[in-house]
């Protein structure tokens, strides 16, 4: 009888979760936000001619890459969305006006 709690509580607290990726999962909002808060947005360069010249990171490229194709997800299903909705609303109406007429 003993031997049953302990089982009951090892099960509860064992770790048996996976370890998660920490890169595919991050929001590409904060990780922009982060990369632009900490100063890491941009290289300073200075040209030949002396004049400072302000290059965003290679990093902080991908990340507003990575907010683009989100954004465009997003957008896209949004669209699917209102045209199926369109269409619900255009046999809706279609449906009322033959029920006023019969």
């Amino acid at each position: 009888m003993d031997s049953q709690p302990k089982n009951y509580i090892g099960k509860m607290y064992r770790g048996s979760k996976a370890p998660q990726q920490a890169g595919p999962q991050k929001n590409p909002n904060r990780v922009a936000g982060g990369i632009r808060g900490s100063g890491t947005n941009t290289v300073v360069v200075v040209d030949e001619s002396g004049r400072e010249l302000q290059i965003p990171t290679h990093r902080y490229i991908q990340a507003l890459e990575q907010q683009i194709v989100q954004q465009r997800a997003s957008m896209r299903s949004l669209t699917s969305k209102l045209n199926q909705l369109d269409n619900n609303y255009g046999t809706v109406v279609a449906e009322l006006n033959r029920m006023r007429r019969g």
